[in-house]
């Protein structure tokens, strides 16, 4: 029989708990059913959870953005300690293309407190315990009292520079040749020389790219190389110096190349190994060989 749905109520027959029963595999013959042949099965309606009212949504006011000028670290007071180890950096680093910016690690109250203190000329001394450099430094300030060392503060910091670099204003396909409108200048931080990148509008500008440059993306010599005047297949003048004589020739270029690089060239067309040279080029469909005597060894 159907169970009657929430709230609701049906009468069952002893023939159907019977029909039920032989359907589960019992044994009626074992089974005695007693009572009246027809009953009312109730099933009780099930209330739902009470839901709560939803809260109202408070819409606190966003906080105020934090000026510049706040997330900048305040200024060392002149004639402090701090002051003292910055000026002794920037003396020995000066750089001309971008500007010097340094970050004193100040963790630890000792160590604040030593930097923010006042200091006078002649009390200290301040040896590099390496080179300094662009990135992490290292410090060791002697303090001096009746000249002698009385005190030493080690100081670890940070050496960046900060200068305004060529970055990409779109997409630049690799191979593609690189237009002033391709560009923008950025100011970027840096804190190893070999991570500079370009900033020599004049120098990329008609270069190839050697690479795919997102947009955003800094110039770097890696990506960037002259456009060939020289390609590879290309019918080339050769011209060979040496012993103040120079004969001129023709051959083949096995390599593309700019202006100043040095590509395998066929002499007289001739892709035999012995008469391959390697020659400079020094304009476009003209390479230059160092001597007679290196082409006849060859």
């Amino acid at each position: 029989a159907d169970t009657p749905r929430f709230g609701n109520s049906r009468a069952i027959r002893v023939d159907e708990v019977r029909s039920a029963l032989t359907l589960a595999g019992a044994n009626l013959a074992t089974i005695h059913i007693y009572g009246s042949s027809r009953c009312v099965v109730s099933r009780k309606r099930v209330e739902p959870d009470p839901v709560e009212a939803p809260q109202p949504i408070v819409h606190k006011p966003a906080k105020p953005l934090r000026r510049h000028a706040d997330l900048v670290p305040p200024a060392p007071t002149e004639n402090s300690l701090e002051a003292a180890v910055r000026d002794y950096i920037h003396a020995r680093i000066p750089r001309e293309d971008g500007r010097i910016e340094v970050t004193l690690n100040k963790t630890g109250r000792a160590i604040r407190d030593a930097l923010e203190a006042p200091i006078r000329a002649g009390s200290y001394r301040i040896r590099e315990r390496d080179p300094l450099g662009l990135g992490l430094c290292a410090l060791d300030v002697e303090l001096m009292a009746d000249g002698e060392v009385a005190e030493t503060i080690g100081v670890i910091g940070e050496i960046e520079l900060v200068k305004p670099v060529l970055v990409a204003r779109k997409s630049i396909n690799r191979g593609s040749v690189i237009d002033r409108r391709d560009l923008k200048i950025e100011e970027r931080r840096f804190s190893r020389n070999g991570d500079i990148g370009v900033s020599d509008m004049e120098l990329a500008a008609g270069c190839e790219a050697t690479r795919f440059i997102q947009p955003g993306e800094m110039l770097s010599l890696r990506s960037l190389r002259e456009k060939p005047v020289i390609e590879r297949g290309d019918l080339v003048k050769i011209l060979v110096r040496g012993d103040g004589v120079q004969i001129t020739t023709s051959g083949k270029a096995q390599a593309s190349g700019a202006l100043g690089d040095v590509i395998p060239v066929a002499r007289n067309g001739s892709r035999r190994k012995r008469d391959v040279i390697d020659a400079m080029i020094t304009g476009p469909g003209v390479v230059t060989y160092g001597g007679e005597r290196q082409i006849a060894r060859r």
